[in-house]
């Protein structure tokens, strides 16, 4: 079976934008429309648009999913529109999260801002980890410090193009959003299916126009 095969018929065939009825070939693009130009209530007050989407809450958030809807391949309908926010257990990524059991670990995918190029912000790097994310994101700011199996961590394409040292103003929130659980309360599976959505999301960016750094989805040895 092909990467992604097993997840083709979970994934939406179109999306498209409850408030003014344009549509889209993803959920991405669809969310992307919304925060950039449907921006009614939100805040606005911020010097570039990296400051303007740090200050989206996740409150946010949901009202953008809440304005997305996706059209679903349905066994007796053909197709059928949905509201994604109440498809998430349905549609890829998000019906692939599960709560993990014990002490188990936690596989997520993230999302962190790079320098911008050109005073362009759309430059972000995509990874994923069985790591707590804030942890994650330090060793990549700072790989000297952060050993792993007692050898130096290897630079990242984040560690090279580092926007900030701070997990909190170098994560991606309104990109990761659903994607990664804000409250560490579910994760990913396995390994191999993290690996899958950031490979998705990698594409996903890369095709609205950012800029994307990371190794999508491939794994990485590490001695």
């Amino acid at each position: 079976m092909k990467k992604n095969e097993n997840y083709k018929q979970e994934t939406p065939l179109k999306a498209r934008c409850s408030v003014c009825d344009e549509k889209f070939e993803g959920i991405v693009q669809c969310r992307e429309h919304i925060i950039e130009n449907h921006r009614a209530g939100f805040d606005v007050s911020g010097e570039n648009e990296h400051e303007y989407r740090s200050a989206l809450t996740f409150g946010d958030l949901e009202w953008v999913d809440e304005n997305v809807w996706v059209l679903m391949r349905e066994p007796d309908f053909g197709a059928r529109w949905r509201l994604l926010f109440r498809s998430y257990h349905l549609v890829f990524p998000f019906n692939l999260r599960v709560k993990p059991l014990g002490g188990g670990r936690r596989h997520t995918v993230y999302v962190a801002q790079c320098s911008p190029l050109a005073g362009d912000w759309r430059h972000v790097y995509v990874g994923s980890t069985s790591k707590e994310l804030e942890r994650r994101y330090v060793q990549h700011a700072d790989p000297e410090s952060n050993p792993i199996r007692g050898t130096i961590s290897r630079g990242t394409y984040l560690t090279k193009n580092l926007y900030s040292p701070d997990p909190l103003k170098g994560v991606r929130w309104d990109l990761q959003f659903l994607i990664h659980d804000h409250e560490e309360q579910w994760s990913f599976p396995s390994r191999e299916a993290a690996l899958d959505v950031e490979a998705w999301l990698h594409n996903e960016l890369e095709s609205i126009g950012y800029v994307v750094g990371g190794d999508k989805g491939k794994q990485i040895a590490i001695a």
